[in-house]
């Protein structure tokens, strides 16, 4: 099945097929995420991200795109996804997307991970700023969790 998706995005890729191309790199990421295969899955995620045409196709694929990273673990992509969300005026508060997506990872790590020491590497590369007091207190409560001082980004 993968090896027919594969060949079916490079065929779509190539010949500038752009809904055909959504579309298959939309089930191969979430096949890859069944197999666990998170580093292809966020692969992917990461093009169909820098091929949506709007805002809110990035904000439905972002999310998926975060818990790939934090199951692959790519501590770097995870930490860009967040300062992505946190630009400009944005502070994150517990019902957020974000928050959701990094607890959901925390409350079903895959197996063998150890998401705290995850986690702990992606909030030291969080810039909070100025302004954001809810994502700043959601910071000290996975901080405590995690081990980190209490400015996760102080060492």
């Amino acid at each position: 099945m993968i090896s027919f998706l594969e060949i079916a995005e490079a065929k779509a890729e190539t010949g500038n097929e752009t809904e055909m191309l959504k579309g298959v790199r939309r089930k191969l990421a979430d096949l890859y995420g069944k197999l666990g295969r998170f580093e292809k899955r966020a692969e992917l995620l990461g093009k169909m991200n820098d091929a949506a045409q709007s805002a809110e196709e990035k904000e439905l694929i972002l999310p998926e795109l975060l818990d790939a990273y934090l199951r692959g673990p790519n501590v770097k992509g995870a930490a860009d996804v967040v300062n992505y969300y946190l630009l400009g005026d944005k502070d994150l508060d517990p019902n957020s997307v974000v928050v959701g997506t990094i607890d959901n990872y925390l409350s079903y790590p895959p197996a063998g991970a150890d998401p705290n020491a995850v986690l702990g590497k992606v909030l030291v590369k969080i810039e909070i700023g100025e302004g954001k007091p809810k994502w700043a207190e959601q910071m000290k409560h996975w901080g405590g969790r995690v081990g980190l001082a209490e400015d996760p980004n102080k060492p």
